[in-house]
């Protein structure tokens, strides 16, 4: 009888709509069902502690957003922590690899999650409080695990990146994956800058707290990869993956511009600088994806003459902080690094492309204490004077940026946050 009368009101709703928009409500129809179902899990999931809470990874690379926290919850028994790696077709196996051997290197125990139904099922078994995603960016995921497949537990997000510059084709913080969000933790400057509520609830779910990331940075010991007898200058270089051959998006990069400036500048200062190059982690797979195949030819044999020089390296980790201490400079075309090397109050050259997208007033604050240059050869002369010496006259600045950026125990304050809320949630449901 249902299903005749299910029948009925769909051809009904044929005869008046046309096929193509009848699919359209009934797939939105199918969608709000869906998301009932999945709300009502996460209510009857809702029953005290501990609280379970799945890190969902997918790119390993970002991971030091995140590792102060899992860690943090990891020691308090008030937390189940599970992680899962996320197996996607589209990138191959060797991206699964890469975020295994990264993973098991650091001592996490987790498990490969695969992108078929069958595993976001999986996921609800398990009981979930809380899921807490790396990306914001639909395409990140697969489809799979979308926000709004995602609604049987609570999505929290953790920035990898805080970025100061403004995005002109995504509202970047009104997004699906912030409006799906549970909590979505945002520094307090950043909460100020967008005239937001900085207080979490059930419409917003912004909350303020410091940056976990930036905690890890300035706590980490200095190391550095290149062996050598004499303490010579060092320095980071920073290549953004906003090249320029054939993409528009945010066009900050410079490096095929002048990847030949630095090998020439490496092999002439053998005897007096170490460079370590240190890409943004979608560097290569741009390269590969949006440039020439002559252009890819010219870069692999860059690569080779680079690595072998006695005086560069090339550091592909996830944590940096390591390098940070123990460098004495950066050169960048990119941009959340402009911001986290104002941590170490050293000096920073940026080659600054005329064409980028703009900064926001934030970031324009943070970019009066860079030294911006529009190409390597101009900005060598003020290399060379620091090599020499030279004392960095930005570096009050500097610490006035590291003052409003940095603030101590942000990762506690998030796993406090989270426990919170759900407890209250729990206390709720309990009075109802």
């Amino acid at each position: 009888m249902l299903q005749k009368l299910k029948d009925k009101i769909k051809n009904r709703l044929r005869s008046m709509l046309g096929i193509s928009q009848l699919e359209e409500v009934l797939e939105r129809r199918d969608q709000m069902l869906k998301n009932a179902s999945d709300l009502l899990l996460r209510e009857a999931n809702t029953f005290g502690l501990p609280l379970r809470v799945l890190f969902l990874v997918y790119d390993m690379r970002v991971w030091n957003a995140l590792d102060a926290v899992y860690r943090m919850m990891k020691d308090d028994d008030d937390f189940t922590v599970i992680v899962a790696v996320v197996a996607d077709d589209e990138r191959g196996v060797t991206c699964l690899e890469d975020n295994q051997r990264a993973i098991e290197a650091l001592g996490i125990e987790y498990f490969i999650l695969g992108n078929q139904t069958a595993d976001l099922n999986y996921l609800k078994t398990l009981k979930l409080h809380v899921i807490v995603r790396q990306y914001p960016w639909q395409d990140a995921y697969p489809d799979i695990y979308r926000p709004y497949n995602l609604q049987f537990a609570r999505i929290c997000y953790i920035p990898y990146a805080l970025s100061i510059v403004q995005f002109e084709t995504v509202d970047y913080w009104k997004m699906e994956m912030m409006r799906a969000s549970w909590l979505v933790f945002k520094p307090q400057w950043l909460l100020a800058e967008n005239n937001e509520n900085i207080y979490a609830s059930v419409e917003n779910p912004f909350y303020p707290v410091g940056y976990p990331k930036f905690e890890s940075i300035v706590k980490s010991r200095a190391s550095w990869p290149i062996e050598s007898g004499a303490r010579k200058f060092r320095m980071i270089w920073s290549p953004h993956n906003s090249i320029s051959e054939n993409w528009t998006w945010l066009q900050f990069g410079t490096f095929l511009e002048n990847y030949q400036d630095f090998l020439a500048f490496a092999q002439a200062q053998q005897e007096r600088v170490e460079i370590v190059l240190a890409a943004h982690p979608h560097f290569m797979e741009r390269i590969e994806s949006v440039t020439s195949v002559a252009t890819q030819t010219k870069v692999r044999r860059f690569f080779a003459e680079w690595q072998a020089l006695p005086n560069t390296a090339i550091h592909q980790e996830s944590s940096y902080g390591g390098i940070f201490h123990a460098s004495d400079l950066l050169i960048t075309d990119g941009i959340s690094w402009l911001m986290e090397y104002q941590l170490m109050q050293k000096p920073i050259i940026f080659i600054e492309r005329a064409d980028h997208w703009p900064f926001t007033n934030f970031g324009n604050t943070m970019i009066e204490a860079v030294h911006a240059y529009p190409t390597f050869p101009q900005a060598k002369e003020k290399i060379l004077s620091f090599m020499h010496g030279e004392k960095d006259e930005k570096l009050a600045l500097m610490q006035r940026n590291r003052a409003a950026i940095y603030e101590e125990g942000a990762a506690q304050k998030i796993v406090q946050a989270i426990k919170e809320r759900y407890l209250a949630e729990v206390k709720r449901k309990r009075l109802e």
